[in-house]
């Protein structure tokens, strides 16, 4: 009875891990435990000497606890042919990266005849797209236009919308949320920007929760505007 026991649980728990553990033997019972990782410790000891494994998953019983054969990783041999392999591209990377830094960049400059600053060359290939540089003072006003949290709190104690018809306008919570996004963007809010004042908006920003400064942020849109609109007529007239 007790023979018969141990191998039908051993049958559940090779089936349970997958088939890892050595076939049962009916008559002869399951088969003598082996170490931690399924094999005996002189071939564990012999593998040892020349490969590095890991034991990938294991199942704890009553007493014991049954692993899974290792996983070879890497054979010492090849590693270090990868090692060298890798080293030499690292090498090449690193020369290039030299010569460029040292003659090619240098030499480019040397030459070269064209004695605008990397402002006025980014300004001259993207301006007339809307890219134009933002500077420290116009960066804290986006940071406070990233603070809304689109309640519509504003819009409601917007004065603007009386005025301003909602076919081209619909709340002061499109300042910060989409007209300040992007200056390519700023030519399409035109006809908005040109009719908003400021004192339209100073209810609607003394009830913002979270203080998001609309009156500075309808000033920074108005100017980057113009802006937009001069570097577009410069790129107009250049052409």
């Amino acid at each position: 009875m007790n023979h018969s026991l141990g191998v039908y649980l051993h049958g559940e728990l090779r089936r349970v891990m997958g088939r890892r553990l050595p076939r049962a033997i009916p008559g002869r019972g399951p088969p003598r435990p082996a170490d931690s990782h399924g094999v005996s410790a002189a071939k564990q000891s012999e593998r040892r000497a020349d490969t590095a494994a890991v034991c990938t998953y294991h199942v704890t019983t009553r007493n014991r606890r049954v692993c899974s054969p290792p996983v070879v990783l890497a054979r010492r041999p090849a590693q270090c042919q990868h090692r060298s392999v890798k080293s030499l591209h690292e090498l090449k990377g690193d020369l290039y990266l030299a010569y460029r830094a040292l003659i090619a960049h240098p030499l480019r400059r040397f030459l070269s005849t064209d004695a605008r600053s990397g402002k006025q060359k980014f300004l001259d290939n993207y301006a007339a797209e809307g890219l134009i540089p933002i500077t420290l003072e116009e960066r804290q006003v986006l940071r406070g236009a990233a603070r809304c949290i689109h309640c519509g709190l504003c819009d409601a104690y917007d004065l603007a919308l009386a005025v301003i018809p909602r076919t081209i306008y619909d709340g002061a919570s499109l300042l910060p949320i989409a007209y300040s996004r992007a200056t390519p963007d700023l030519p399409r809010a035109r006809a908005a920007l040109d009719q908003l004042r400021e004192e339209q908006l100073q209810r609607a920003e003394a009830v913002c929760p979270t203080r998001v400064p609309l009156r500075s942020i309808a000033r920074y849109l108005q100017r980057k505007l113009q802006e937009v609109s001069l570097q577009q007529r410069r790129a107009a007239s250049a052409r």
